[in-house]
């Protein structure tokens, strides 16, 4: 499943399938929200333990409370390990922004 990312300003709690969410706390990348593909549940996943490896940052478009936004984003997304979703267990990986679920 590809990768969709949301607004800046979207709820957590609202967003979609495959929906991620970039967060950091005044400077240098915290992690990510990731809405599990299988069962939507928005875990929060750190990069200390997942090691994001983002691409260059782009301007992307993401539609919020009925407008259309423009923001920075990376072009490509990756992560090193995997991670377990929260709500159902399963395991996924992220490869160039395509979510892949694991046995």
């Amino acid at each position: 499943m590809r990768a969709v990312y949301a607004a800046p300003g979207a709820c957590v709690q609202k967003l979609e399938r495959g929906q991620i969410k970039r967060t950091f706390a005044s400077g240098p990348l915290l992690g990510y929200y990731v809405a599990c593909p299988n069962c939507r549940y928005p875990g929060t996943y750190l990069h200390d333990d997942v090691h994001f490896i983002e691409g260059p940052m782009v301007e992307t478009t993401a539609e919020y409370k009925g407008t259309v936004i423009t923001f920075r984003a990376p072009a490509t997304l990756s992560a090193e390990e995997s991670w377990r979703c929260w709500g159902c267990g399963k395991r996924f990986a992220l490869r160039e922004l395509e979510i892949e679920a694991l046995p």
